[in-house]
């Protein structure tokens, strides 16, 4: 689960790494070519596009009601 202000990124590229290999291991598993994308740039994606993609199952519009 995500909220909409979660961010997902690989800050490791923009610096000139490789992501490790865990994360290798998801970026190849995503839909088209989207883990590519994600792996050359490193640019950051928001909770809904997570969704979209299917990193996450869902969002949580709400978070107070799960503390």
């Amino acid at each position: 689960m995500t909220t909409l202000d979660t961010k997902v990124a690989f800050n490791e590229v923009t610096f000139g790494f490789v992501p490790h290999s865990g994360a290798t291991y998801y970026l190849s598993r995503m839909p088209g070519e989207f883990g590519t994308f994600m792996a050359l740039t490193g640019l950051p994606i928001h909770g809904s596009d997570a969704v979209r993609i299917e990193l996450t199952k869902g969002v949580v519009h709400d978070p107070q009601e799960y503390y």
